[in-house]
């Protein structure tokens, strides 16, 4: 028994990392998850959807691909007690969840109102700073002034406007949601990955 137990551990010393293998796949998912944001506040200035089901579907895949790798190295390590991987790509997952969910209730925003415009000013900020390793909070704190931002507008003049301030009400709702996940992330400083 104590021969089963020391080849065990002597195998799981010697077994291969798949670090450098998450920290592409990490950096794989930042990209495409700063891309569909960049789309989506571009779909807010123009009306154009840019993002495909294909884009998506493959965004999906890839996280869930990431973090069956994570769990993989996890299982390998026996030393491990925790695995800043499998909990980013978990983050990861929900996050992306929420942005699947909020899609649909953006394309319902079809007047070019003003609301609009600054929602894709803040999208544009976040993905401008999406690799420097920032938590949620700014985010957040940002995302309160965009709030404050919408008072101050007229209020709507027709059901239109009303309906299209509603469901982009929602979408500052899903986007806190998005950022207070992210406060969840303990991020080890070691393995931030800078763009």
């Amino acid at each position: 028994m104590v021969i089963g137990i020391g080849s065990a551990l002597v195998v799981n010393v010697y077994m291969p990392s798949l670090e450098r293998k998450l920290t592409l796949k990490q950096v794989e998912v930042e990209n495409k998850l700063q891309h569909i944001l960049i789309e989506i506040a571009e779909y807010l200035r123009t009306n154009k959807k840019l993002w495909t089901e294909r884009e998506i579907t493959e965004t999906v895949q890839l996280i869930k691909e990431a973090k069956s790798i994570a769990f993989r190295e996890v299982e390998n390590n026996f030393f491990r007690k925790e695995d800043y991987y499998y909990h980013y790509f978990t983050i990861r997952e929900k996050q992306m969840d929420l942005l699947v969910r909020m899609l649909p209730t953006l394309e319902q925003v079809h007047p070019m109102i003003e609301q609009r415009y600054i929602i894709a000013d803040f999208l544009d900020y976040v993905a401008s700073y999406f690799y420097t390793g920032r938590m949620g909070q700014p985010y957040l704190e940002k995302l309160k002034r965009v709030e404050e931002d919408f008072r101050k507008v007229a209020p709507p003049e027709n059901w239109e406007m009303f309906e299209a301030r509603a469901h982009l009400l929602m979408i500052v709702r899903e986007l806190e949601y998005y950022f207070s996940i992210m406060n969840k992330l303990k991020l080890d400083q070691k393995k931030l990955v800078f763009n």
